[in-house]
């Protein structure tokens, strides 16, 4: 999701022109929602809200990251593979779940099958659908 950059800007020049701004944007999938957040310090809290904003209200959708992504993605499993908590890592939520399969880790081949189009229609219809809502934690003084 953050990977593919905002409508107006790619990641990778988003990063680059907040070059010594403290902020994170990281997007993940949770029992019941989908979770975007980040960590910043207190000087930086208002960059860290607009990026946010930004990934909320204009996300880029642009396939290179989510290709990447794709490319590294068996290099991932083998790493997991590879250790004990690693392991734990790739199964635990499945296992957590009485083995339902909306858990599993994908495999190499889901995940090559997969496209941007797909995510983004999941995306989209929780938020056309479902209330947005805020948390902020920490000194925001």
């Amino acid at each position: 999701y953050t990977l593919g950059g905002l409508k107006k800007i790619s990641a990778e020049d988003l990063s680059q022109a907040l070059t010594g701004k403290t902020y994170g944007a990281a997007f993940a999938v949770d029992d019941d929602a989908f979770v975007l957040g980040g960590a910043t310090r207190p000087q930086d809290f208002a960059t860290q809200m607009q990026v946010l904003a930004a990934y909320l209200a204009e996300p880029g959708w642009q396939s290179t990251g989510y290709d990447r992504l794709k490319g590294i993605y068996p290099t991932i499993l083998s790493q997991l593979g590879s250790t004990p908590s690693g392991v734990f890592q790739r199964d635990s939520e499945a296992l957590l779940r009485s083995g339902d399969a909306r858990w599993k880790t994908p495999t190499a081949e889901q995940v090559a099958g997969s496209t941007i189009q797909t995510a983004r229609a999941l995306v989209e219809a929780a938020l056309s659908r479902d209330p947005v809502e805020v948390i902020v934690v920490g000194d925001t003084t």
